[in-house]
């Protein structure tokens, strides 16, 4: 007998689970592609000069126990078509808080914010690289190609949801029960192979010593070949 496949309700909770990682491999997936793709994007934007125009260092302290946030406000200036334009970004970043809209950079430590503002001080005339789709978006920098190289553990619990999603809607294959036939019993050799008997002598037919074979009826037996000879 074939051993009985999983209930209902197993099937159920392991489709749940294999829905739940197939779906948020997927999603974690998206969300380390699109930063990637966006920095891919500003290295074919056209590079612009620009003037730097502000570069200051606010530190923001969110509660009283908590350590500051040191942000970065950058400014410059560019011109494109005759138009001036200002930007603040330092990089481009893929989910902007409204909130942030003229902060260039956020950092816990002071150092990596003050390397920053070192690095763009007012009055540099250096370069940046504008969006020829919409000229008002410009950068000083590209962003990191970090997140194609995580792209692989996400894509991991997503194949693995899907083979489980997979297993758990399929059918359990049903087989016959097999059926043990039984030889009967006796022989059971074909009559058509079965050797006949010699036939059996009457005891009238019984030969004994000194009676020719004409006397009991059994025909004598064809000499031999070489006799013939």
């Amino acid at each position: 007998m074939n051993p009985p496949g999983p209930s209902r309700a197993a099937r159920l909770i392991k489709g749940a689970v294999g829905t739940f990682l197939l779906c948020g491999g997927l999603a974690v997936t998206a969300l380390l592609f699109i930063p990637y793709r966006r920095a891919i994007e500003t290295r074919s934007w056209p590079a612009v000069p620009c003037t730097i125009t502000r570069s200051d260092l606010q530190p923001l302290r969110i509660a009283d126990s908590a350590a500051p946030e040191w942000r970065v406000l950058l400014a410059y200036t560019y011109s494109v078509n005759g138009n001036t334009l200002t930007g603040t970004r330092w990089r481009r970043v893929s989910f902007l808080n409204p909130d942030d809209a003229s902060v260039s950079r956020k950092s816990a430590h002071r150092e990596v914010a003050e390397d920053l503002t070192r690095k763009y001080p007012v009055g540099l005339i250096t370069t940046c690289h504008v969006n020829p789709l919409d000229p008002a978006e410009a950068v000083l920098e590209h962003q990191s190609k970090a997140p194609i190289y995580t792209l692989w553990w996400p894509m991991i619990f997503a194949c693995g949801g899907a083979g489980i999603l997979w297993s758990a809607c399929r059918q359990p294959k049903q087989t016959l029960p097999s059926r043990h036939l039984t030889p009967p019993s006796g022989n059971t050799r074909p009559a058509a192979s079965r050797k006949p008997a010699p036939p059996s002598l009457t005891p009238a037919q019984t030969p004994t010593p000194g009676t020719p074979p004409a006397a009991t009826g059994i025909p004598p037996a064809a000499p031999p070949a070489h006799a013939l000879a």
